[in-house]
This record gives structure tokens, C-alpha cells and sequence, in this order.
């Protein structure tokens, strides 16, 4: 700048001795001069300002620029790892999917092996309840069928012969003073009418199966044709058998047997012991044909 103010003054000096000019102009020229020199002073000042907004701008380009780069690597980094989130996302939710198909098919085979249980269940409880119903009407006809005899048999003492309800069976106890003389198979007037009675109440019960059982005491007894204790008890048993038959009764509803000394009451150490012993029992139990083709559905 100092260089271009000693130039327009050795210029307008070499004019100003070179040529006359008027103080009017030289003025003008003066005052031109110094507006000319304060207009350059601004453009300078202007011109620092400008580089200064310049080298401003510049560093704030350069550093937008560095920040869109560094905006760039982080959005490029975000979007590998997001890809890489998103992937391993869609796996797990892949893997649950399976999961809950596979759980869905377990639950859904667990339901339908339940739902055959409770069917299953249901039928065994209806065949329960079936059999227990029978059961109860069985009871219902041994208590019946006790009651009648207690009545139809009350005549007769205790001592020949008794009615008893154990086990779900009836046991009639005749003793050898009431069916048969002493050593004989043959049964006596008294006997025959207790079994006639009997007979009368058991025809009107066709589902009791009756079991005739002959028992003796421990002695042992030969009389002809009669070898033994067992041959004995088994043609008594026989011989009741056939009075009931005889009165009524299908010979499929009656088992004859023989136990001889084997099964005895009380043991055989008095006469009085003996005696007891040597009976006759009439067992009646109902018929478990039904029940047993009820069990035979494996419930």
C-alpha cells in the first residue's frame, strides 16, 4: 500500500511541474486523491475481512467435510451392524418359530393322548360304576335271600342248623343230628324237610349258585362200600344234592363236595368238638357270570 501512495505522488508531482495546472483543480485532484486513498484503505480492510471469512469458511468446510466422513464410516458401521442384529434376530426368531411348531405338536399330541385317557377313563368308570351296581344288587340278594331263610328255617334249633352271611356268601350249617343218622348217608325225615324248605326258597332264586359241602369229623370211618372220611362227606353231600334236585332245583345251579376232616370248625378234641365238626354246609353265592364278562372287557 505504501507503494502505490509513493507512486500517485511522484505521479501528481511530475504533473504538477510539468504543466501548470490551476489551485482549483489541483484541489479536485488533492481531494480525489484522498477519497480515492480512503476507498483503497476500506477495500483492504474489506479484503482482510474477506480472507478471514475465507480461511473461516475454508476450516468449517474442511471440518463439515471431515464430520460428514466421520458420519459416513459410523453409518456405514451402524448399517453392518445392524444388518448383522437384524440377521442374527431373524435366526433366534427362526429358531422360535421352530420351537413353538415343535411345542405346538408336542401340546397338541399331549391333548390328543389326553382326550383318549379321559375317554379311556370315562369307559372304565362306566364299567366301574356297572359292576358296582351289580355288586350291590348281589348283596342286596344275599341279604334278601338271608332274611327268607332266617324265617323259613326259624323252627329249627340253633344247634342243628344255622344261617350266616360272610364273605359275600350265605352259609347254611346243618349238623349231623338234623340230615343224617350216625355213620348213614341217608337223609333223615327231619333233613328232608328242612331241604324241601330250603329247595322251595332257592327255586325262586335262579342267579345263587349253591355248593353243597360234606364234612366229618377226624375219626375214621369204613362201613362197606363207605372206604373213608372222604367217601363219606362226598356221598352226603351227594345224597342233599339230590333231594334238592328232586324238589326243584337244576342240578347245573348245585356243586357237590366232599372236604372229609379237612376244613373243620373247631379241632377235634372232645366228642362235643366232633360233633360240631360234622355238618353239612349249603353255600349260596350269586351268579358272577355278568361280572365276570364285565371284567373280561380288561376295564
Amino acid at each position: 500500500m505504501k507503494k502505490s501512495k509513493l507512486l500517485i505522488i511522484s505521479t501528481l508531482s511530475i504533473l504538477f511541474l510539468t504543466a501548470c495546472v490551476s489551485k482549483k483543480k489541483y484541489l479536485q485532484m488533492e481531494k480525489s486523491y484522498v477519497y480515492t486513498q480512503n476507498a483503497l484503505q476500506n477495500a483492504n480492510e474489506n479484503l482482510k475481512v474477506l480472507e478471514a471469512d475465507t480461511a473461516y469458511l475454508g476450516q468449517e468446510l474442511r471440518d463439515s467435510r471431515q464430520r460428514i466422513n466421520d458420519l459416513s464410516e459410523y453409518n456405514k458401521y451402524s448399517q453392518s451392524t445392524m444388518s448383522k442384529k437384524l440377521k442374527e434376530l431373524e435366526l433366534s426368531l427362526a429358531k422360535k418359530e421352530f420351537a413353538l411348531q415343535g411345542r405346538d405338536k408336542y401340546l397338541s399330541e399331549q391333548a390328543d393322548k389326553l382326550s383318549a385317557k379321559e375317554q379311556q377313563l370315562e369307559r372304565k368308570t362306566g364299567q366301574l360304576e356297572a359292576i358296582q351296581t351289580l355288586i350291590n344288587q348281589q348283596n342286596a340278594v344275599l341279604d334278601t335271600l338271608n332274611s327268607i331263610l332266617t324265617t323259613t328255617l326259624e323252627s329249627f334249633d340253633e344247634d342243628e342248623l344255622t344261617v350266616v352271611t360272610k364273605s359275600g356268601k350265605v352259609y347254611i350249617s346243618m349238623s349231623d343230628n338234623l340230615l343224617f343218622p350216625r355213620g348213614s348217608i341217608a337223609v333223615s325225615k327231619q333233613g328232608q324237610e328242612a331241604l324241601k324248605r330250603l329247595a322251595k326258597v332257592l327255586e325262586q332264586q335262579n342267579d345263587v349258585i349253591i355248593t353243597i359241602e360234606g364234612h366229618t369229623d377226624n375219626k375214621p370211618f369204613k362201613n362197606g362200600a363207605i372206604r373213608d372220611n372222604w367217601d363219606l362227606s362226598v356221598l352226603r353231600a351227594t345224597a342233599v344234592t339230590k333231594i334238592l334236585v328232586n324238589n326243584g332245583i337244576f342240578p347245573w345251579r348245585i356243586i357237590p363236595s366232599g372236604r372229609a376232616e379237612f376244613s373243620p370248625i373247631v379241632e377235634n378234641i372232645t366228642e362235643e368238638d366232633r360233633q360240631i365238626n360234622r355238618r353239612t354246609e349249603i353255600i349260596l353265592e350269586p351268579n358272577l357270570r355278568p361280572l365276570l364278562k364285565l371284567l373280561e372287557r380288561r376295564i
